[in-house]
């Protein structure tokens, strides 16, 4: 079952274009996720109902492989997310959710293929 954290963001007006690089898929959030190859990917959504407002969509194997990940690299998310919090004025606390059959997909964000 897939594990999917979601968080909103409204990032500062002045800080969009450096926010939407700092979270997006190839950003250096991403990066860090990578360093687990049970971080299935990274989305950076537009809320069409909100504008001004970001959904970050992290995708895990499981909730045990991403509270692994924090006990391996905590201090590392840490320090990005200190580095990083200048470039938003509002964060939501994380939506945790379990969602079964996602798991087929790999952090490019492109079907796995099976053997």
């Amino acid at each position: 079952m897939t594990f999917v954290i979601l968080w909103a963001f409204e990032p500062k007006p002045s800080s969009k274009p450096e926010f939407a690089t700092a979270y997006g898929p190839s950003g250096p959030w991403a990066d860090l996720f990578r360093a687990s190859t049970d971080f299935l990917g990274r989305e950076l959504l537009k809320d069409r109902e909100a504008p001004g407002r970001y959904l970050a969509v992290n995708r895990w194997r499981s909730q045990a492989a991403y509270q692994a990940f924090q006990d391996q690299l905590g201090r590392e998310y840490a320090k990005l997310d200190l580095a990083c919090e200048r470039l938003t004025s509002k964060r939501s606390v994380p939506r945790l959710l379990r969602i079964p059959g996602l798991n087929q997909w790999n952090a490019s964000g492109s079907p796995r293929r099976r053997a």
